[in-house]
C-alpha cells in the first residue's frame, strides 16, 4: 500500500473521532466549520481551473498508449483494449475524474449537512479533501511542476495495492487463499470392471 493512501487513511480516523467528540452546537462552532469548508472547496475549484488552464496552455500533442478499463472494453468489444491518445486529451480525461471527485463530493456532503444537520462529514473532509487534491498527479504536474517516474503518463493506478499487500502477507504466513492442491484420490473400480476382472481370473484358472 503506498504512503499516500496510508496518510489519507490515517487522517480519516482521527478526524472522525474528533468530530464525534466535539459538540459543534456550542456557540458558533458549526458556523465556522461550514465557512471553513466552503473556503477550502472554493480553493480546490480554483486549483482545478488553474490545472485546466495549464493543460490548454501546454497543448501537448505527444501520443501515448492507454489501456482501457474492462467497463470501457465491454461497451465496444470490437475495439482493442489499447488506444492512442494525446497527453492533452489524457490530462483532460484525468481532470474530469478529479473535478467529479472534488465537486461531486462537496455536493453530497452539503446534502447530508442540509438534511441531517451534521457537520462531522464536513469536518472530516476538511482534512482529507485538500490532501487528496494537492497530492493528485495533475496538481503535482501542472501546479507544483514536479516530474518523476510516478508521474509518467499513463498514470499507474494504486487500486488494489492494499489487497495485494494482504495477499502477499497471507502467502508469507502460509495462509494463501488460493485453490489448494488436493491429492487425486484413486478411482473406485466400477461393477463392470469388477466383473471383467473376475472373468479374467476364471479364464486363467481354466
Amino acid at each position: 500500500m503506498d504512503i499516500e493512501n496510508l496518510i489519507q487513511a490515517a487522517l480519516v480516523l482521527p478526524a472522525i473521532i474528533i468530530g464525534k467528540a466535539v459538540d459543534f452546537n456550542v456557540g458558533d462552532r458549526k458556523f465556522y466549520v461550514v465557512v471553513t469548508w466552503v473556503v477550502v472547496n472554493v480553493l480546490q475549484v480554483l486549483a482545478l481551473l488553474y490545472i485546466w488552464r495549464q493543460i490548454q496552455k501546454k497543448n501537448d500533442h505527444n501520443t501515448i498508449t492507454v489501456t482501457q478499463t474492462r467497463s470501457m472494453i465491454s461497451l465496444n468489444a470490437r475495439k482493442s483494449n489499447r488506444e492512442a491518445m494525446t497527453i492533452k486529451a489524457y490530462d483532460e480525461k484525468e481532470w474530469g475524474t478529479l473535478a467529479l471527485t472534488v465537486i461531486g463530493g462537496a455536493v453530497v456532503l452539503f446534502y447530508f449537512y442540509w438534511k441531517m444537520d451534521t457537520v462531522v462529514p464536513i469536518f472530516t473532509q476538511l482534512l482529507v479533501g485538500p490532501f487528496r487534491t494537492v497530492r493528485s498527479k495533475l496538481f503535482r504536474l501542472h501546479v507544483l511542476d514536479q516530474h518523476g517516474p510516478d508521474l509518467e503518463r499513463p498514470f499507474k493506478s494504486s487500486s488494489g495495492s492494499f489487497s495485494k499487500m494482504l495477499k502477499d502477507m497471507k502467502q508469507e504466513m502460509g495462509l494463501s487463499s488460493g485453490p489448494s492442491k488436493r491429492k487425486k484420490q484413486p478411482k473406485k473400480p466400477t461393477q463392470a470392471l469388477k466383473d471383467k476382472l473376475k472373468a479374467n481370473i476364471q479364464n486363467r484358472k481354466n
